[in-house]
C-alpha cells in the first residue's frame, strides 16, 4: 500500500482530476477505482463487494434506495447517482457525503491488506463533486483501523484463513454449543444476523460498533467450533440490463482491397496477448500486428491503418476506455471496429465500452472461437482455416 499512498500523495500535490485503477491479480474483485478532483478524493468504488458496499453505505446513513444512474464520462453510477438524488432533492449533500466516506474508508482498509499492489493513472475532468476528502486524513483513517484490526488480533489470519477479510459472513455451525455460551438474549439476536448471508461489515453496521471490535468477539466463538465462516458473493448489479442492439457491420474510411486480407491490430502492455492473437489470426488468413507500448500505439495505427482493433483495457498511464474516446476522434477510425479485451467482462464493462465508443467487450485471455466470430461479426468475412487469401499471403505485419 505504500507505493499506492506515494502515487496518491503526489497526485494530491500536482492537484490531479481524474480516475486512480488499483490492482492486485487481474480478478475484478481485486481491483479498485478512485476518483479524484483537484487532488482531494471525491469516491472509491470496486473490490469484492461493489454492490454489498453500496447498500451498506446507504444504510449507515439510514437512506432509502435510491434510482440508480447510468456511469457518464468516466463518473461511476454509484457517484452520479448520489448526485442526481442531490439535484432532485431526494438526498442531503450531507447525506451523499456520509455514503462517499463509508465507501471510501472501506476501499482504503481493503486495499491496506493487499501485497504487491500496481495502480494506473487515467487523468479526466470529473463533472461530479459531492465532497472532497483529504487524501492523508483518509489514509490516516483507513490505516488507524487497520491497526486496530491488528491488535484485536485479526491481523495475522491470513495464514489461518484463505482471503481472511471482513467480507466473509459468519454463520451458525453448532447453534446446541452456542446455546452454551452466550446468553440467551444474545443467542437470538445472533440467530438473525449469523446466517451466513451478512459479513462482519453488515454485523458491525448493525451494532454500530467498530468493525475490529465485532469481528474480534465473533473469532472467539470461531475458535470455539460454534461459529464458522464462508465467502459470500455480490449482490445483482443494480444498473439496468443492457439491450444489445443488432450487429452493424462496420465499412473503414479506407476499404481493403479485393483479395487482401483484413489487418487486424491487438493493443496491450502484455507481449504474451499479443502472441496468442497472432497464433489465432494468421492460420486463419488474417494479417496482424501487436503493440505492447500504448505512446507508440497512435502513431503505430496511423502507419499501419488496420481494419479492427483489439485494445486492452488496463494499460499504465492510460486505459482502453479512454483510448477509445481518443481513437474515436480520428476521422480514420471513426468506423473501424473496435474491442475492448478485459479480464471481466460485467455489464458495467460493456456499458463504459459503449459510452467510450468501443463496438464490444470480450473476456482476457482470448479464446480461439470467440475471436474469430467476432471478427466475422463486425467485418462480413468468414476466417478460412487454411491461412490462405487469394492473392495475399497472410504473415503478420513487422512494426
Amino acid at each position: 500500500m505504500s507505493s499506492i499512498a506515494l502515487t496518491l500523495a503526489s497526485l494530491q500535490l500536482q492537484h490531479a482530476s481524474g480516475e486512480l485503477l488499483v490492482t492486485h491479480g487481474s480478478q475484478h474483485w481485486q481491483q479498485w477505482h478512485l476518483y479524484l478532483f483537484h487532488g482531494r478524493l471525491c469516491y472509491a468504488t470496486g473490490g469484492l463487494h461493489r454492490n454489498r458496499r453500496w447498500h451498506r453505505a446507504l444504510a449507515h446513513g439510514r437512506i432509502p434506495s435510491l434510482e440508480i444512474a447510468m456511469p457518464v464520462d468516466g463518473v461511476p453510477w454509484e457517484l452520479q447517482t448520489l448526485k442526481r438524488s442531490v439535484e432532485s432533492g431526494k438526498l442531503t449533500l450531507q447525506q451523499a457525503r456520509q455514503v462517499v466516506a463509508k465507501s471510501i474508508e472501506e476501499v482504503l482498509f481493503a486495499m491496506i491488506g493487499q501485497p504487491n499492489l500496481q495502480s494506473t493513472w487515467i487523468d479526466r475532468s470529473l463533472q461530479v463533486q459531492l465532497s472532497a476528502m483529504n487524501i492523508e486524513q483518509s489514509l490516516a483513517g483507513a490505516a488507524q483501523l487497520w491497526e486496530e484490526w491488528r491488535s484485536a488480533g485479526l491481523g495475522n489470519l491470513q495464514d489461518l484463513l484463505w482471503r481472511f477479510s471482513p467480507d466473509l459472513a459468519p454463520y451458525i455451525s453448532d447453534p446446541y454449543r452456542l446455546k452454551q455460551q452466550v446468553p440467551a438474549k444474545t443467542f437470538l439476536v445472533l440467530s438473525q444476523l449469523l446466517t451466513g448471508e451478512n459479513t462482519f461489515w453488515d454485523i458491525a453496521q448493525h451494532f454500530r460498533q467498530p468493525l475490529p471490535a465485532v469481528t474480534g468477539q465473533l473469532m472467539k466463538l470461531i475458535y470455539q467450533g460454534s461459529v464458522g465462516v464462508q465467502e459470500l458473493t455480490d449482490l445483482p448489479d443494480p444498473l439496468p440490463p443492457v439491450v444489445a442492439a443488432p450487429p452493424v457491420v462496420s465499412q473503414p474510411v479506407a476499404p481493403v482491397p479485393a483479395g487482401v486480407a483484413p489487418l487486424i491490430a491487438c493493443i496491450d502492455d502484455s507481449p504474451w496477448v499479443g502472441e496468442m492473437m497472432e497464433e489465432i489470426l494468421t492460420p486463419a488468413g488474417y494479417r496482424s500486428f501487436s503493440i505492447d507500448d500504448p505512446v507508440r500505439a497512435f502513431a503505430l495505427l496511423l502507419q499501419h491503418r488496420p481494419q479492427f482493433v483489439f485494445l486492452d483495457w488496463v494499460m499504465p498511464n492510460t486505459n482502453g476506455y479512454e483510448f477509445c474516446r481518443r481513437l474515436r476522434k480520428i476521422q480514420l477510425f471513426e468506423r473501424v471496429p473496435i474491442v475492448i479485451l478485459t479480464a471481466n467482462a460485467s455489464i458495467i464493462d460493456r456499458v463504459r465500452a459503449r459510452a467510450s465508443g468501443a463496438n464490444d467487450v470480450m473476456s482476457k485471455p482470448p479464446e480461439s472461437q470467440k475471436v474469430l466470430k467476432v471478427l466475422e461479426q463486425y467485418l462480413g468475412t468468414a476466417p478460412n482455416p487454411s491461412g490462405e487469401r487469394t492473392g495475399v499471403a497472410s504473415a503478420p505485419v513487422s512494426v
